[in-house]
């Protein structure tokens, strides 16, 4: 929360976008989770910020469970731990459009909305079944 708070105050831009979404939807639904949940604005600003400004380089850490070889020869076995950069891709271009421009709306824009667990697209929290 602290680094969307720094974000909102370094874009005073979405303040009033931000500001007004939250407002009529506290009239209509009053603080509840159906209106946090309906704040759609603010939580694209919350992804978009965690996409630019992610909390840690590697995200993805995985404990190996049975031995594994990798195309390239190097074998895991049980009881290692392998872990996957996670930053790198959130400024790829092959991920997202202008990866280097902050857009707070980007998810509301397109429309899209991260509910698939297992998807490889934004893994904030991790990806699969076993995430942690």
């Amino acid at each position: 929360m602290t680094t969307v708070l720094l974000e909102l105050a370094a874009r005073p831009e979405y303040q009033v976008t931000l500001r007004d979404e939250i407002k009529s939807v506290v009239a209509s639904k009053g603080w509840t989770l159906e209106a946090i949940e309906a704040m759609s604005q603010l939580d694209s600003f919350m992804l978009e910020t965690r996409r630019f400004r992610p909390l840690a380089d590697i995200m993805l850490n995985r404990m190996c469970l049975q031995d594994t070889t990798l195309s390239d020869g190097t074998t895991i076995t049980p009881g290692m731990t392998v872990s996957v950069g996670y930053s790198p891709r959130l400024l790829d271009g092959r991920y997202y459009s202008s990866p280097t421009e902050f857009d707070g709306l980007r998810y509301y824009n397109t429309q899209e909305r991260f509910t698939d667990i297992d998807g490889a697209k934004f893994l904030g929290f991790g990806a699969g079944k076993h995430a942690w």
